[in-house]
């Protein structure tokens, strides 16, 4: 669990991991209407430029490029719950109900994340994760059986490998 300003978090990527933050420090500011609310929080929508700037970054983990290597590190003890969404089971988990508009006949235990209506028969223990293409994205699908989620990192390898980057 890490807690530091923006200032400071956007100062340690500047000087520890430049290339990182380089892209993101290159977009505009979202426009307000951008913004939607979900069970109390503020959640963005839409950034203009914001999966571009993804693709150009450098693929590195948080702890790698800047934990283990900033000078102004507190420990401090505390006692809370904590979950770590390490894969798309733990994202539905956290999300609950499915969100999306689903029409099911026979269907069990299926998560869905879709901005398009989606319509299950006869499926059991799915993860399905659906994008339109809307905002000028391309429009791409994900569907897992439950248990089976770490494998999505493999389809990344070959998305990549593709030179599809522009689906992730």
């Amino acid at each position: 669990m890490f807690a530091f300003s923006a200032e400071f978090i956007a100062d340690e990527f500047r000087r520890l991991a430049a290339e990182v933050i380089l892209p993101f420090e290159k977009l505009k500011s979202p426009p307000p209407d951008s913004y939607s609310v979900s069970r109390g929080l503020r959640i963005l929508d839409d950034w203009p430029g914001l999966s571009g700037a993804y693709r150009k970054t450098k693929s590195i983990s948080f702890d790698y490029a800047i934990a283990e290597k900033c000078s102004q590190v507190a420990m401090v003890r505390s006692d809370f719950s904590w979950i770590d969404i390490g894969n798309w089971e733990d994202y539905a988990g956290l999300q609950g109900k499915s969100a999306a508009e689903v029409y099911s006949v026979d269907e069990k235990s299926c998560h869905v994340d879709s901005d398009i209506p989606v319509a299950l028969a006869g499926v059991e223990d799915l993860i399905v994760v659906i994008r339109s293409g809307k905002n000028g994205s391309p429009a791409a699908a994900l569907i897992t059986r439950k248990g089976q989620t770490q494998k999505v990192r493999e389809v990344v390898d070959q998305i990549k490998k593709a030179g599809k980057t522009d689906l992730l």
